[in-house]
């Protein structure tokens, strides 16, 4: 009875809890204050005191009462919700009309979703006067893209803005700075006021405005404003950079896995000891007699690696051997055109080495590649990447060494420079960042950079003009510097994510942003976003190096050194027992006596 009595009680008080969602927790819904909280409040702990000394059946009768209770209560303390309906043209049943309204975007730059054209706001700040649009060019990305096809499939018009501070775009020689989510969504709820270019009267009529371009699906955003589902699903992932590979002493065999290796040391023991017994009776005079079966198996061995290169010192006397002997070539012939192909690509095309392999090798002492000489690089503009690694060295115990910059493009290159070891954010914005470095030449054996950006080479950055005497001549005074390697990906993406439009929370009234999810969910079905994102975001295998900054690698010693050694060896080993046979025969010809025994030696093994 007592566990029963235990049992109910829990359930009761659990139907409490849910009865009064306000008192205890933030409930995922629209929930307004209302003057009987502090009542259910009240309620609630008098529950708890009184009901460890009621009955069961009093405990049952309290707990259906809870429940009858909760659905007048919630229907008390929830807003009328009046979601904007769209349906997509695969259905028949009509939603709600939305042609001809339109909507005001707050934009921010971060391609590739939005790249806006001169967002420095020297001429029409903020795009007060729309002179930046999607067809123009003006306003471009993948997120407009998006935004595009969402007004043409829901017959809605759009006006894009983006954050530029009256007062700082005063203070600043009449240019905007550069911002990032959070100043798109002050803009947002600045609504009549007078801190953003484009806020004024006609600002989001009608509450019919969002944010657009990558905000991230947050708790606090889905608390403080409307989110539509996501377009999309990423996370966060690690930039390194990627140096010339060291050779090692094994690297002429790269070409082949060692299992394969094996195998083909198999094949050539196997064909040995089957030339043993097809070939080793007598039947062939070349081989060595099968009376000292070790030297034939020696013989027979030396005979199927010749024929594996190509040079056979025997011939077969027997269909079998024939038939050997050809199977034989025909398989050397096909490792040697499999090896020589791969080992001109494994020592003339420079490999690519990390000082890391994952982001666990940052912070994890077990990890294979950790070193407390690792940093990383944290964007001070994107304060997401330093609350990911607060929340990281809170639960694992292990500090960060960082180094800061600006923007995202300020720690790729200082990870390129070798100036932090690692820096993190969205895949998305990195892949189009490493693309773009790519691009103009810093990566490969002979990249580096250029005081004057739009230079992709050396020769492009130190000569950009000649004479008519074929002389250079360098009006801006460049400077290369010359960097080896450039910067790639390690990992799996981490800190999952979405990414979605943010509109502003309505007391009352209709919900738009019911009509753009039900829109973001017919694109996903059609394929739409799925060629968007292969349109803008390329994948790290697909990313090319500047065709002026890529070559092959000049091979040295140290490339095939491994292989060196172990022919050395071996042609030590023929040396000294082609020594030892050497002494032998001397011996034999200077005592003819031991000459039989020798022979007699030989026969017996």
């Amino acid at each position: 009875m007592a566990a029963s009595h235990t049992s109910i009680l829990g359930a009761v008080l659990l139907c409490a809890f849910l009865a009064f969602p306000e008192v205890h927790a933030s409930f995922k819904g629209r929930i307004v204050e209302t003057p009987e909280a502090g009542v259910a409040a009240d309620l609630l702990h008098e529950i708890s005191t009184l009901a460890p000394e009621m009955s069961p059946k009093q405990l049952q009768i309290l707990k259906k009462t809870m429940i009858s209770g909760k659905r007048s209560l919630r229907s008390t303390v929830f807003q009328d919700f009046n979601p904007v309906l769209w349906k997509p043209p695969t259905e028949t049943e009509p939603g709600s009309d939305l042609n001809g309204i339109v909507f005001d975007v707050v934009l921010y730059q971060i391609p590739p979703f939005v790249d806006i054209d001169t967002p420095d706001g020297y001429i029409d700040p903020g795009n007060l006067n729309q002179t930046r649009t999607a067809a123009n060019g003006g306003i471009s990305g993948l997120a407009i893209d998006m935004l595009e096809e969402i007004a043409a499939q829901i017959g809605v018009s759009i006006r894009y803005y983006y954050p530029c501070e009256i007062a700082v775009y005063n203070q600043n020689a009449r240019t905007c700075t550069q911002v990032t989510s959070n100043k798109a969504l002050e803009m947002l709820d600045d609504i009549g006021g007078s801190n953003f270019f484009g806020t004024g009267p006609s600002f989001c009529d009608g509450d019919r405005c969002f944010v657009a371009g990558a905000p991230k699906i947050t708790e606090t955003s889905m608390r403080l404003y409307d989110v539509t589902q996501p377009f999309m699903e990423k996370g966060f992932t690690l930039a390194v950079r990627a140096g010339q590979a060291t050779p090692v002493f094994m690297s002429w065999a790269n070409p082949f896995y060692w299992t394969l290796w094996m195998l083909v040391v198999a094949e050539i023991v196997v064909c040995g000891i089957c030339f043993m017994f097809v070939e080793g009776y007598g039947t062939n005079e070349a081989l060595w007699s099968i009376a000292n079966p070790l030297a034939q198996f020696y013989d027979s061995l030396f005979w199927s690696i010749t024929i594996m290169l190509g040079a056979a010192d025997k011939s077969p006397t027997t269909h079998a051997g024939r038939t050997l002997v050809s199977t034989q070539l025909f398989f050397g012939v096909l490792l040697i055109s499999l090896y020589t192909g791969n080992l001109s690509t494994f020592l003339s095309v420079t490999n690519a080495s990390t000082k890391l392999q994952s982001f666990e090798d940052l912070y994890d002492p077990e990890s294979l590649y950790y070193s407390k000489s690792h940093s990383v690089c944290v964007p001070s503009n994107q304060p997401s990447v330093g609350s990911w690694l607060d929340t990281i060295e809170s639960v694992e115990g292990m500090p960060f060494t960082r180094t800061e910059g600006v923007t995202v493009q300020d720690c790729l290159m200082q990870v390129y420079l070798e100036e932090a070891t690692a820096t993190l954010y969205d895949e998305p914005v990195v892949l189009y960042w490493i693309n773009l470095m790519n691009q103009d030449g810093m990566c490969g054996d002979n990249g580096g950079y250029c005081t004057d950006p739009t230079a992709t080479d050396e020769e492009a950055c130190t000569c950009p003009e000649k004479t008519e005497t074929l002389e250079c001549l360098n009006p801006g005074d460049d400077k290369w510097t010359p960097v080896t390697g450039g910067v790639t990906l390690v990992g799996q993406l981490f800190n999952h994510f979405g990414y979605g439009l943010i509109f502003r929370k309505v007391s009352g009234g209709r919900h738009y942003y019911t009509a753009f999810s039900n829109a973001i969910q017919y694109l996903k079905e059609q394929g739409v976003l799925r060629d968007l994102e292969q349109a803008y975001i390329p994948a790290i295998d697909e990313i090319q190096c500047a065709s002026a900054s890529s070559g092959f690698q000049v091979l040295s010693f140290v490339n095939i050194q491994g292989l060196v050694t172990i022919v050395g060896f071996i042609l030590f080993i023929g040396f000294c027992i082609g020594f030892l046979e050497n002494i032998i025969a001397a011996i034999v010809y200077v005592m003819p006596c031991c000459a039989g025994v020798c022979k007699k030696a030989v026969e017996e093994g």
